[in-house]
């Protein structure tokens, strides 16, 4: 097959040429600074060797040639970076780049004829490992097409191409190609005629993401976590909690129950966007897969999360209209009208994270603005049955165990908070 560099001065749209083919032709393509989730132990990679790597003694074996101790000994180490704002110690950056080559030339091994692009390749790689990936390009090149841009080691890659394209920031529209002036469009046409990478079916995938994405999930431990901690401090404040309160108690439950999880929400966007480049690294097969998964898991959480909810509530209260089945599932859909937001907008949208978190949060706004007039009512109910002298007191007392009791459908529906049912 062939080896095309693409050059040109800084500001000439070399990356935007790469994306303009991929947008044509979906496949193999690793980024400058390509993302990958920083967790994932490099060893659970499915169908990757690390012993390939040409730094991998570092971690897997315990002593060095003369017998001493190796510090960086870690045969578990992750791959490293930040996501969400949370920094995960593990592989530097030259060598996320160097594990990406290799597991690119591990998965194409088997087939042929395929495009796999590269921008920036050397990008924060030392000397010492340049043969490294020279030599598996060299390696790639023999079965597949390889386009790749670089303002590193220009004269070495332009020894090895079979083709050099030059773009221009003066002349976007045309390109040349070995000295000669072609078509930008003609030439995009030309590198993108190749066919797509074919994932091999298993359940290899599926143990994948269970591993990293449930069973030892730092986001999902997390979240429990804060659950746990808030939920503490929801008993200590509301525990032995009078009759009549039911509602300020619902009210708060419903409030720790959306903030316990937002953090694992609010997450997803920057989850969806990493997990679409690794599927350009070939790490897994499916986005649309791990998706539906992710979905499945979020929903998981919830359910959990409702169910120690619930407990709590049960705990501080003292009612045959809190401590029932059908109090559990209306807050339990109550909670999941405020989640599902943002997992649609979280992972099958392509809106930037400020935008996913201002619009998946209108449904808590408005439930906001909803209940306030119904919790007056409440209020105003539970004021009257206690303070009336009346003869009719009896009767406020009915209304009162009446506004408590309609209290649990409330923001899903608009029944006067004081009329029984």
């Amino acid at each position: 097959m062939s080896l095309t560099v693409v050059v040109g001065s800084s500001g000439s749209s070399k990356t935007t040429y790469l994306e303009d083919v991929h947008k044509l032709r979906p496949c193999c393509y690793i980024r400058q600074y390509h993302m990958l989730r920083p967790y994932i132990p490099v060893r659970k990679i499915p169908s990757f060797d690390p012993s390939q790597l040409p730094y991998w003694k570092l971690y897997s074996e315990a002593t060095t040639k003369n017998g001493g101790k190796q510090v960086s000994y870690n045969p578990n180490v992750k791959i490293g970076g930040s996501m969400a704002g949370q920094f995960i110690p593990g592989l530097s950056g030259g060598q996320r780049k160097m594990l990406l080559f290799e597991l690119v030339r591990q998965r194409t091994s088997s087939q042929s004829g395929l495009l796999i692009m590269f921008d920036e390749p050397f990008a924060g790689v030392t000397d010492d490992f340049v043969p490294f990936i020279v030599d598996r390009l060299n390696e790639m090149r023999q079965k597949h097409t390889i386009l790749l841009v670089t303002n590193d080691h220009v004269d070495t890659l332009k020894k090895m191409a079979d083709s050099i394209i030059t773009v221009s920031a003066v002349n976007r529209c045309r390109v040349q190609v070995n000295g000669s002036s072609h078509d930008r469009k003609l030439a995009l046409l030309a590198v993108s005629d190749c066919p797509r990478y074919q994932h091999k079916t298993g359940n290899q995938d599926m143990a994948f993401f269970m591993q990293t994405e449930l069973l030892t999930s730092p986001q999902v431990g997390a979240s429990l976590g804060f659950t746990v901690f808030l939920f503490v401090l929801f008993l200590v404040t509301y525990w032995g909690s009078k009759q009549g309160s039911e509602a300020l108690v619902l009210i708060a439950v419903q409030f720790i129950s959306f903030f316990a999880i937002n953090p694992f929400l609010i997450a997803l966007a920057d989850w969806r966007n990493i997990t679409i480049e690794e599927a350009d690294a070939l790490m897994h097969s499916s986005v649309r897969t791990n998706f539906a998964l992710k979905s499945c898991v979020s929903l998981l959480l919830l359910v959990a999360i409702k169910i120690v909810a619930f407990g709590c509530l049960v705990g501080c209260t003292d009612s045959e209209v809190i401590n029932s089945t059908e109090m559990f599932v209306s807050l339990l859909f109550d909670s999941a009208s405020e989640t599902l937001p943002f997992i649609c907008l979280g992972l099958y949208s392509r809106l930037p994270l400020q935008i996913v978190q201002m619009v998946a949060s209108l449904p808590m706004l408005f439930m906001i603005f909803c209940l306030a007039p119904q919790c007056r009512q409440v209020l105003a109910s539970t004021a009257s049955c206690r303070y009336a002298t009346c003869s009719r007191a009896s009767t406020c007392g009915a209304a009162c165990q009446a506004s408590v009791t309609t209290w649990r459908a409330a923001p899903m529906t608009t029944r006067t908070c004081g009329t029984p049912s």
